[in-house]
């Protein structure tokens, strides 16, 4: 019985073997070993004789779930980003002008966030856009 396929590790190896040979053959063939096996759990039992060390069963790793550091801009807020914070806080009080900040909600939550000192008057663009 040949095969060509192959694995990158020990234990693909193995899993590959239970399910593609185990079930059709009698007898081992790994590396011209010709042991003859009475059941399945005798070739498990035999094909630990042609693996280095234990196959251990792999349990499902845990992910962690990982928030990278966001970057804060905790500078003082004159000028052009007060300026147009507040314009953009004056547009937002009338209805008519919603429209055009709808699509842009998420970038103006993650801007409150990284500008704490302009964060105010972001959120009152959202208050205004959540209270249409």
């Amino acid at each position: 019985m040949e095969c060509n396929e192959s694995f990158d590790n020990a234990v693909e190896l193995h899993k590959h073997i239970i399910k593609q040979h185990l079930e059709q053959s009698s007898s081992c063939h790994w590396l011209k070993c010709a042991r003859t096996l009475k059941d399945k759990t005798q070739a498990i039992r035999h094909m630990r004789t042609h693996f280095a060390g234990k196959i251990k069963k792999q349990l499902p790793s845990k992910k962690s779930f990982i928030v990278p550091k966001m970057p804060v801009d905790d500078s003082e807020v004159s000028g052009i980003p007060l300026t147009s914070a507040l314009l953009l806080r004056n547009l937002a009080r009338h209805k008519q002008h919603h429209i055009f900040y709808l699509p842009y909600e998420s970038e103006l939550t993650l801007l409150a966030i990284q500008r704490p000192k302009v964060s105010k008057y972001i959120l009152m663009v959202l208050n205004e856009l959540k209270s249409s």
